[in-house]
């Protein structure tokens, strides 16, 4: 009866039609539903009321226990009010999409205890609160494309049997699915969780155990979600995984544990993301790999030795529309692909760069033969010759130096044989504070613009950072908050700056934390300088702090400057040195 002009079914209007299955009155006018209009169809399987108008379902009990599958898609439904579905005790496919709801509720499900799938796409807004508890039986869920939120991450605790879970573009973060307060994540209880759809979000900052209970999950899709970093061993726990899309997001590299755990994933899609190398190992727990995706990154080169699993197995390889430098350094790859068993996919469109040898730009990849531009290494055998005259000039020198030299080599004796370094043996997580960062008012612009986020990408596993006053303890006068702030953290930063250094407070602060220097014996502070100072304006606690060889470090705007920042400050955290000041520095 669909594409008329129906706007009120009567009470009782079917009740002859005892064994007709299936009614369709999609695309007409109907703005009411009344349960009662279908009293007496007591074969009825299948309801189709879409496309109509339809703002309100009445409160009667249904009389039609044989109903299997409700669509009440494409209405204008703006909420589901209490029991609407008393007496569809046998319902096991509810669609609700392309409506105007904005919130479910334990009770707007109230007697659909056998439902099996439910859809719920294209609303207004998806706020889930609680309603999956009366759906034990739920098997299929689709809350897609509409903003998701819940009060409580407790959503899927009854939902045992879920084999699929589709919230695609629902504008959810990363946080959203891991509360870091109960340590829990939203996919607690889904045990039979198989293919999970997370296409289309926000999730740039996912906590390690966000899938730690999907243990029968071997379907996930993350693709177009902004990622830019994932945390090692995120998958750890998904040895059942088969299909990872990872596709379409800005991942600038792929950490060598990344996929620990995926030893049946059998295809993997990173492309049109902006990767410019992959690590040797990376892909070694990943022994089932079938298919591998990588095209639309900014991939130049392969370095030797990197692991691609084809023991047992013929491997699919896309590196189409990767900026390939087709060189003698990639002889071995190349060589590789002829060897192996391997398959390249869209060879056509795999070409060598402009950076490659002159008569192989954009050329395909495949008709690069190694035996025919690189052949003896020249190079190699002018380095050994240069090599060799080098030593000879430097035994020359170490000769006549050799009084110095014997000085310089007790003075290493002494180092490595003479003493030992002792370390705190108290771990960071011991302490109540990972880091405290200590820096002046002005210097806060540099804090939130660059220390905040390098932190989040490089170093993910410190959560409990102290960042300058606002965080301080509220309950303490300002120096005591200070002095807690430093007794309590594993490591104090002070940021120097021009501004710093005429600052009082500062300079407080700074006294501070070298009287607790001194008193723990412990290598607990480090100076980061953000400008150079004149030695004129330099405090006479810095300097003294500088000339006893105590960890500092210095910002550049230089990129290769930055990354070796970064590193030494990452080396620093990794332990507090016993202070030893019998011997000489």
């Amino acid at each position: 009866m669909s594409q008329n002009a129906l706007s009120f079914i009567p009470k009782g209007a079917f009740s002859c039609l005892s064994n007709l299955q299936q009614l369709n009155v999609t695309g007409n006018v109907l703005k009411v539903v009344s349960p009662q209009a279908f009293a007496g169809m007591n074969s009825i399987r299948t309801l189709v009321l879409a496309k109509n108008f339809i703002d309100e379902v009445l409160e009667a009990a249904w009389t039609i226990p044989t109903l299997q599958t409700l669509d009440l898609s494409h209405n204008l439904l703006d909420t589901l009010k209490k029991r609407r579905f008393v007496g569809l005790s046998n319902l096991q496919a509810l669609n609700i999409s392309f409506n105007l709801l904005t919130m479910f509720t334990l009770q707007s499900v109230y007697g659909l205890s056998n439902l099996q799938q439910l859809y719920a796409t294209n609303e207004k807004h998806s706020y889930l609160n609680g309603m999956f508890k009366a759906l034990p039986k739920l098997q299929y869920l689709d809350v897609s494309n509409n903003p998701i939120s819940w009060m409580s991450i407790d959503q899927f605790t009854h939902n045992a049997v879920l084999e699929e879970l589709r919230m695609e573009r629902g504008q959810l973060l990363g946080r959203d699915l891991f509360d870091n307060s109960q340590n829990m994540s939203i996919f607690r209880g889904l045990a039979s969780l198989g293919k999970l759809r997370l296409k289309g979000n926000f999730l740039h900052q996912l906590d390690l155990r966000t899938f730690s209970n999907l243990s029968k999950l071997y379907y996930l899709d993350m693709s177009e979600s902004r990622i830019t970093v994932l945390v090692p061993q995120i998958f750890k726990d998904l040895h059942s995984l088969k299909f990872l899309y990872l596709n379409d997001n800005k991942l600038l590299a792929l950490n060598g544990d990344v996929f620990q755990g995926l030893g049946s994933l059998t295809v993997l899609l990173i492309q049109n993301n902006s990767l410019s190398k992959i690590e040797k190992q990376t892909f070694a727990p990943t022994p089932e790999l079938r298919a591998l995706y990588l095209p639309g990154n900014h991939i130049n080169t392969i370095l030797p030795g990197t692991f691609f699993p084809t023991t047992d197995h013929s491997l699919s390889i896309d590196i189409s529309r990767n900026p390939i430098s087709c060189t003698c350094e990639l002889q071995w790859f190349r060589n590789w692909l002829h060897t192996s068993n391997i398959r390249i996919e869209h060879p056509d469109r795999t070409l060598c760069s402009s950076a490659s040898l002159q008569v192989l730009k954009n050329k395909p990849l495949l008709s690069f033969d190694p035996g025919d531009f690189c052949g003896v290494d020249t190079a190699l055998i002018s380095g050994i010759s240069l090599t060799g005259a080098a030593v000879f000039f430097l035994a020359v020198l170490a000769y006549i130096n050799r009084w110095w030299l014997n000085y310089k080599f007790f003075l290493l004796k002494l180092a490595l044989f003479g003493y030992k370094e002792v370390e705190e043996d108290v771990a960071e997580e011991d302490y109540r504070y990972q880091l405290n960062v200590m820096f002046h008012d002005n210097d806060e612009g540099f804090v939130n613009d660059i220390v905040r986020p390098a932190l989040m990408q490089r170093m993910p596993h410190l959560q409990h950072i102290i960042y300058g006053d606002d965080d301080l303890n509220v309950g303490m006068f300002y120096v005591d908050a200070l002095y807690h702030a430093i007794e309590s953290s594993y490591k104090s930063v002070l940021l120097i700056s021009n501004q710093s250094v005429s600052d009082a407070w500062f300079m407080t602060k700074l006294r501070m934390a070298l009287e607790h220097l001194n008193e723990t014996r412990l290598d607990k502070i480090i100076l980061l300088f953000l400008e150079d100072i004149e030695d004129d304006n330099l405090p006479y606690l810095v300097r003294l702090f500088l000339s006893r060889n105590r960890p500092y470090l210095l910002w550049t705007d230089d990129g290769d400057g930055q990354e070796l920042f970064w590193a030494t400050l990452e080396k620093n955290m990794r332990s507090n040195r016993v202070l030893n000041n019998i011997i000489p520095v």
